[in-house]
């Protein structure tokens, strides 16, 4: 897979000048000496007893990335589960024609790379930190060993993959039962929910849209259609729009999204 220069995974270079790289990881991997703590203050990770913690612990190693970062591929063989302790990652998949679906974020508590894990397949999607992000890395067979050594642990896991399965289906809808405008309105949203600043007190955020044409490639449309559609829904709704930011107000964020 070609990929943009410049784009970063593991926060080293996956292709210069279009030339892909032989990817070797990065160097600044280090043991987290309060990696049990971090686990055990994480509210997603509450139901897992004590003693399968302090055997996961000493497994994971941690790493800083920056926003942006490109973790793993879809299709990249499985190497690692991940376990978000700071930030939020994106999962998306694409199209050859760079149509992006968004699939979940993952946030504090979260991991992913489960499915690939389990199943020896291919990653199902694309993994890039949308905030910079601290994140436990755990070698996907040492991973799957610990997991059937700790039973009890296959229900907190299995209601993680359950809650993901729900909003990538919620998110799969939108995408093919909507209409442009409704597909274009849910995008805005999702970079808000994923890249937004918080302002005016917390009621409201605001963000950088992308490019008509970026947006009409995001959502399977044309850059006229995804114009005239951007028009009208900051005429309809309160979005607010100066250059190529727009604000939201926070309900909107956290109102269900019906269409």
């Amino acid at each position: 897979m070609h990929v943009a220069a410049g784009t970063l995974i593991d926060g080293w270079p996956r292709s210069i000048s279009g030339i892909d790289m032989q990817y070797t990881g990065p160097q600044s991997w280090h043991q987290a000496d309060q990696l049990e703590d971090d686990l055990d203050t994480l509210a997603a990770l509450s139901g897992i007893d004590g003693a399968a913690l302090q055997e996961l612990a000493p497994l994971a190693l941690c790493h800083t990335y920056p926003k942006n970062n490109y973790l793993f591929y879809q299709g990249d063989p499985v190497e690692s589960v991940f376990i978000v302790l700071d930030g939020k990652v994106k999962l998306t998949m694409t199209n050859e024609e760079g149509r992006e679906i968004v699939l979940t974020f993952v946030e504090p508590g979260g991991s992913f790379g489960i499915v690939a894990a389990l199943d020896g397949g291919g990653q199902v999607g694309n993994a890039v930190t949308t905030t910079p992000c601290r994140l436990a890395k755990i070698e996907a067979k040492a991973w799957v060993r610990w997991l059937y050594r700790h039973p009890a642990t296959l229900g907190v896991i299995l209601e993680q993959v359950c809650v993901r399965s729900r909003e990538v289906c919620e998110r799969l809808a939108q995408q093919v039962l909507m209409d442009v405008k409704d597909r274009l309105f849910h995008a805005l949203l999702t970079i808000a929910e994923s890249e937004g600043e918080c302002d005016c007190g917390g009621d409201s955020v605001s963000f950088t849209r992308p490019t008509h044409q970026e947006l009409a490639i995001q959502i399977g449309s044309s850059r006229e259609v995804v114009s005239r559609a951007l028009r009208q829904i900051l005429e309809e709704s309160d979005l607010e729009e100066e250059g190529r930011r727009i604000r939201v107000r926070g309900s909107w964020l956290r109102a269900p999204r019906t269409g």
